[in-house]
């Protein structure tokens, strides 16, 4: 089931993503440029790689910011749309109410890789960007651990949270 959220809250962001291309999409898309030195004769951005990221540049660079703000309601509220679809919430190891600072050190983890890489584009750093990628291989790797072992992410191990079923208050249909 969570895998289920995971998957909504990507949709979510695909869509905010296809709504904010024309806007948001351009503006990083035109950051990248700058911040990647793309067609610099002394960078390896020339020849047919920045040509084919040129033409899915609003989505690709755009698609970070929006899973970024698809997932600030987790920050906020504790729980994503997707938690909240497939009937899922963020607890403590004690299946307690996250606070506020659990909420937000979670999400702050957990996004870590596609905020940095927007803080890259913003600030014109390409080191900042390889931390970014850095933090994204770590995640993806915890992930595929995550599921091997049926253990908590990183994000959640680091916040003290784990993810359970959300049960309904008594009396309500």
């Amino acid at each position: 089931m969570r895998v289920l959220a995971a998957l909504i809250d990507t949709l979510l962001a695909l869509l905010l993503t296809a709504l904010l291309a024309s806007s948001v999409g351009w503006f990083f898309a035109e950051r990248a440029v700058v911040t990647f030195q793309v067609y610099s004769p002394d960078t390896i951005w020339n020849g047919p790689v920045p040509l084919m990221l040129g033409a899915i540049s609003t989505v690709s660079y755009g698609f970070a910011f929006a899973l970024v703000l698809a997932l600030a309601c987790e920050g906020i509220w504790g729980v994503s749309v997707g938690k909240i679809l497939v009937r899922r919430r963020t607890v403590t190891l004690l299946g307690q109410s996250v606070s506020k600072k659990q909420s937000w050190c979670r999400y702050a983890l957990k996004t870590a890789p596609w905020s940095l890489f927007c803080l890259a584009l913003l600030s014109g750093r390409w080191e900042l960007a390889i931390v970014s990628a850095a933090f994204g291989v770590w995640a993806a790797v915890d992930l595929g651990i995550a599921l091997i072992l049926r253990r908590r992410l990183w994000h959640d191990r680091v916040a003290g949270t784990r993810v359970a079923a959300r049960s309904w208050p008594v009396g309500s249909a």
